[in-house]
């Protein structure tokens, strides 16, 4: 049949296209569309190939695509490919799929165009095979599988073209209760014998289905044939006969189906429709009849389907898709004559069924209906997006002429009007079921001012008004003639019509976008504008107007684009303003309102972009004006509210972003629907948003058309979503099923199939995919996963990430949860679990934890044992040192009191001898004065009678007189210098110092100013770093710094230009002082020596050698230190510290 078929279409390609078309018309006055709405799928989303031949639902909830190549399992996001495998005997038999059954126990079966019967083993996500043998009678008799079904009593049933009937049993030698085991089917034959009339009338086998008396109606190439199963025997057979209208219409019969009347459908391949009246015997004929456009208009017929609502769907071969509606297939029964509509291809309609050859038909437990089509992949109906019904403008049909509808209004006769962006005016009279189209024309003065239609408006006297981009125009339906009115003529583009309003006073009010707030009297035509005064503050605060509402106590109110809402006060022709104060909650909540409605119980409301805002009591003038606002944090879907209506229940319908949201004010109820899921509408006009009072149906302008539905007829879906997980990744790579990872087997079945699962602690990254098996709009359905043992919350996510990771788990029990949401917000609250174990390191493991504690207790009960030897043996110890120490308690007690008294008469001798050395000091201090009064006394003496010799004898004397006299005028000088430093040792270290801040800066300066004024002929460049301070005592650290700094004043003498230096250092976290020359410095060698009273290094200069020993002395009571570096010739360096002074 495929071969035939295949040659059919070529035979009849222009015959079959030149067929299609598609209708709409309109009924009553409520807008109609035949139009169904489909979701197309190819192989560009991952389908295996885009001829889909067959579709099935599984047990657990997985769709199942047959295709010319290969096998799709499709979860609503990804589809999972399998094929036919080199070398691999669990695939796929063959890759044309030509059938699919699911049984009563979950078995799906695949039938193959080539490679027999495929059964599916989902725990292992494999084949098992059954094809025909020329050496095996009990084998399948044919490998091209055209149907499988299963009788009432759980019989398979397997229709092959070319082997005829196969009925499955179960192989008696074979005890393996298995279904998947090796050779656990056989097949019994029902085949084509020409000698036996009553045998099967071909073998050529096309489609199978069981009636309501049991009887098994075989579809074959030449008529059908009845087989009872019980007896197993034709019992009789039907074919085509020219001369009877009431036999089959045509011998190729390409597929069956039973109604709930009991009533065979019959598709044939030429012949068009049958059905066969049980309770008549005959057959009644639905076939394409060019004068009759209700018809079916095409004969060539491959599938049927009969869906939950009884509604036929007929699948043609490039004729498109028909549907014979329930109420229609019941006129039927009754000897009527039905009507079909046809749904076809269109390759401008994105949303058009995705091709006209319909190889199959297919409701999923959702009501979903699939199309599979040939070279044109998957089609998908979701019957709950009819809830909305979208009209466009189309080619050559009478339809409005732009997408894009800024306005919408019916008038009182029933006339919808649409203002469009670019198409002018459009209306549809629902009596004549005509479309009119008004637009501008540049030499007309009676046609509309402008094609962009921003506001429609029918006052009380029955006249229109349109508002548009350019001017308002008051439009003559009987005439059917403009008259234009701008409030400023000079500039009509400042006439920009964004809202019409009629006041019980009879004035219209136009608000314009930029131009204003104007009152417009229809009696004169004349304008009172009302725009933002800098001088006045009761002027209107903004000239962009999106909005206005007369309340029920008469008071405009006006919604602006910045300016918050304006309230008009008609007695003094002022405006108040009422705009957002953040620091008060109950004010505006901002100040861009574009939308406003008063609901039927006074209630007004505001539309912002940043909520919905309720006006609290209703805009009576006798209570303060106040607001309370409604945003996404109480649930609303968008913050910005671009249109309100109310419903006939009371309920608010807004324009609310990228959703339309019902609210009830009562429950604050929220419900949101998508513009991309059941809407179609691209994006929402502002205030495009209609409400009809008479029939209570709601208009809803876009980008891309309008759209329409009854509040009353919008449903939840209802339909609680199964969820699977469908895969498991470690280090994020899938797991393969049966093979080892890592040395170990992970998946014994697939991760679908598993229960509990377990992994070993190296495990650091793991992830579960998971997906909710819900079609209708999975894109929209929501998810939520935790792991219990990790943490306590659940996580929730949206379609688009549906991959839960997890890294560096603790080795431990866990329990992995996932549960989902449909697109209507319905959960599947029991979710799915899988238990997880995850194996700790042989460390870890309870018999090594129970061996760790055995062994510690050993460890510590022979511990026990020899610590408490060890205490015996101790005890023994101490009991003799006991002994000893007693012993040498008493004799250290003797002792103690000795030491006592020895005590008492050495601090009697410390007292005494302190004593004889303070005497002694002031004897040798009274002494050193005695010595130096007593030696002070004939140095002078010498010296000065030395001095008189040689000024007043030296001439008398000769030169070695002269000189010994000047060898014993130095000598007595020296003398007198040592007597002095001597005294100033002696005071050193007996005088009391006294504490106080030193600038040691200060101090240097004034030691070097004296040392310069002494000898002013030397260049010495002397560099004393600033704020240098101490504290000690004045007097004895002047001694210290002058003797250091005299010392390298002295012993630079030598150069042509001295250096000194004089600064501070930081060493072991404390200040360091250092005076350092360029002099003749000194040998290491004789450092120690260096601060020794009376050493001297060098002799060729003048010095007592007590100096240093000074220095040294000095520091000493101010606990420091003092200490030199030098080398020979290359200078000295000096360095000092100080501490507190003594």
């Amino acid at each position: 049949m495929w071969r035939e078929i295949l040659k059919t279409i070529g035979r009849n390609k222009f015959k079959i296209y030149s067929l299609l078309f598609v209708s709409v018309w309109f009924t009553g006055d409520v807008l109609v569309a035949q139009k169904l709405y489909f979701e197309n799928i190819t192989a560009k989303q991952g389908l295996s190939q885009n001829s889909v031949t067959s579709i099935i639902q599984d047990r657990t909830g997985f769709i199942w695509f047959g295709t010319y190549d290969g096998l799709s399992r499709y979860d609503g996001y990804t589809f999972k490919v399998f094929r036919k495998e080199a070398n691999q005997p669990h695939s796929l038999s063959h890759n044309f799929i030509r059938t699919m059954l699911l049984d009563r126990k979950g078995q799906l079966w695949i039938g193959t165009l080539g490679g027999g019967i495929s059964l599916y083993d989902a725990d292992h996500e494999h084949f098992i095979t059954y094809m025909h043998s020329e050496l095996d009678k009990n084998s399948i008799s044919n490998n091209e599988i055209y149907r499988i079904v299963e009788d009432r009593s759980g019989t398979i049933w397997i229709a092959t073209w070319g082997g005829g009937l196969n009925k499955v049993v179960f192989n008696p030698e074979n005890k393996d209760t298995s279904l998947f085991a090796e050779n656990r089917l056989q097949f019994i034959r029902f085949q084509n014998n020409p000698s036996d009339p009553q045998s099967l009338i071909t073998d050529k086998v096309s489609s199978l289905i069981q009636d309501r008396n049991g009887l098994l109606w075989i579809g074959t190439r030449y008529g059908i044939s009845i087989f009872d199963p019980e007896k197993e025997l034709f019992v009789r057979h039907y074919r085509h006969d020219p001369e009877n209208p009431n036999s089959l219409s045509h011998d190729n019969v390409s597929a069956l189906e039973l109604d709930s009347h009991g009533d065979i459908w019959i598709a044939t391949w030429g012949g068009g429709l049958n059905k066969y009246d049980l309770d008549s015997d005959r057959f009644i004929r639905f076939q394409y009849n060019p004068n009759d456009p209700q018809s079916i208009s095409h004969n060539m017929l491959i599938s049927l389907s009969i869906d939950r609502s009884g509604n036929l769907w007929i699948g043609s071969w490039g004729g498109g898709l028909y549907r014979l509606d329930s109420k229609e297939l019941e006129k039927t029964h009754n000897s009527g004559k039905p009507s079909f509509t046809r749904y076809l291809h269109y390759p401008n309609e994105m949303q058009s069924i995705s091709g006209n050859s319909i190889y199959c038909i297919y409701e999923d437990r959702t009501n979903v209906l699939w199309i599979g089509t040939d070279w044109n992949g998957l089609s998908k109906f979701n019957p709950d997006n009819n809830q909305f019904t979208l009209y466009q403008s189309e080619e050559d049909k009478p339809s409005v002429n732009d997408n894009t509808v800024f306005t919408i209004y019916k008038d009182r006769k029933g006339v919808l009007w649409l203002g469009t962006r670019s198409g002018g005016l459009n209306s549809y009279n629902p009596k004549s079921g005509q479309y009119a189209h008004y637009l501008y024309e540049a030499d007309n003065p009676n046609s509309i001012s402008n094609n962009a239609i921003r506001s429609i408006y029918e006052d009380r006297s029955g006249r229109l008004w349109i508002g548009t981009e350019v001017g308002l125009n008051l439009f003559n339906r009987t005439s059917k003639k403009f008259y234009r009115y701008y409030n400023q003529p000079a500039d009509p583009t400042m006439t920009n019509v964004f809202s019409i309003l009629e006041d019980k006073a009879g004035f219209l009010w136009i608000g314009n976008w930029g131009g204003g707030l104007s009152r417009f009297d229809p009696n004169t035509g004349k304008f009172i504008t009302y725009e933002p005064e800098a001088d006045n503050l009761l002027s209107i605060n903004n000239n962009i107007i999106w909005c206005m509402l007369e309340d029920q106590y008469n008071q405009l109110w006006i919604g602006t684009d910045q300016g918050g809402l304006n309230k008009y006060d008609r007695t003094n022709d002022c405006f108040f303003h009422y705009t957002h104060n953040s620091k008060d909650s109950t004010s505006l909540s901002d100040n861009k309102v574009i939308s406003l409605f008063q609901s039927r119980d006074g209630t007004i409301w505001a539309g912002t972009t940043t909520g919905l805002n309720r006006m609290i009591g209703g805009g009576n003038p006798d209570l303060p004006v106040r607001f309370k606002c409604y945003n996404t944090e109480d649930g609303l879907y968008n913050n910005t509210v671009q249109g309100i209506v109310e419903d006939d229940q009371g309920n608010l319908w807004l324009i609310n972003g990228e959703y339309l949201t019902f609210f009830n004010p009562v429950t604050r109820q929220l419900r949101g629907y998508h513009v991309s899921d059941k809407l179609k509408i691209e994006q929402f006009s502002v205030n495009a948003i209609f409400k009809d009072k008479t029939n209570g149906e709601i208009y809803i302008g876009g980008t891309n058309g309008f759209c329409v539905f009854h509040p009353d007829s919008i449903y939840y879906n209802r339909f609680i979503p199964d969820i699977v997980i469908t895969d498991l990744r470690i280090f994020n790579k899938s797991v393969p099923i049966g093979q080892p990872v890592a040395g170990r087997q992970i998946l014994a079945e697939s991760i679908i199939s598993t229960d509990h699962l377990y992994l070993d602690y190296t495990d650091d990254v793991i992830a579960f995919e998971f997906t909710a098996l819900h079609f209708n709009s999975p894109e929209n359905n929501k998810f939520a996963f935790k792991l219990e043992g990790f943490e306590q919350e659940w996580n929730y996510t949206d379609a688009r990430q549906r991959v839960a990771t997890y890294t560096n788990l603790d080795p431990g029990e866990y329990i992995f949860r996932a549960k989902a949401s449909n697109n209507d917000g319905i959960w599947n609250a029991e979710g799915i679990s899988l238990a997880i174990s995850i194996k700790p390191p042989f460390w870890g493991t309870w018999w090594f934890r129970l061996f760790s504690v055995l062994a510690l207790l050993l460890m510590i009960i022979a511990a026990i044992r020899i610590r408490t030897r060890k205490i015996t043996f101790r005890n023994r110890e101490l009991a003799n040192i006991n002994l000893r120490l007693s012993k040498e308690i008493n004799e250290r007690h003797r002792a103690e009191q000795e030491v006592k008294k020895l005590n008492t008469e050495l601090e009697q001798r410390v007292q005494e001898r302190t004593l004889e050395l303070r005497n002694s000091n002031l004897e040798l201090e009274s002494f050193a004065y005695s010595i130096s009064h007593d030696l002070r006394t004939p140095l002078r003496g010498m010296q000065g009678f030395s001095y008189t010799l040689l000024e007043e004898y030296s001439t008398k004397l000769d030169e070695k007189g002269r000189d010994y006299l000047r060898r014993i005028i130095r000598a007595t000088r020296h003398m007198a210098q040592l007597i002095d430093d001597l005294l100033k040792l002696s005071r050193v270290t007996r005088s009391v110092t006294k504490k106080q801040s030193i600038n040691l800066s200060q101090m240097a300066e004034r030691i070097m100013e004296t040392l310069k004024s002494e000898s002013p002929e030397r260049k010495v460049t002397v560099d004393i770093e600033k704020n240098l301070e101490v504290v000690g005592d004045y007097n004895l650290i002047y001694v210290a710094l002058e003797n250091l700094l005299y010392n390298a004043w002295k012993f630079s003498s030598s150069k042509k230009v001295a250096k000194i230096e004089f600064g501070k250092m930081i060493k072991d976290n404390g200040p360091v002082y250092y005076i350092k020359d360029n002099g003749v410095g000194f040998d290491m060698k004789y450092m120690d020596k260096l601060f020794e009273p009376f050493h001297r290094q060098h002799l060729d200069y003048e010095g007592t050698g007590i100096g240093l020993a000074t220095v040294k002395r000095i520091l000493g009571r101010h606990n420091g230190e003092v200490w030199a570096e030098g080398r020979v010739n290359r200078g000295a360096t000096f360095y000092f510290t100080i501490g507190i002074a003594n």
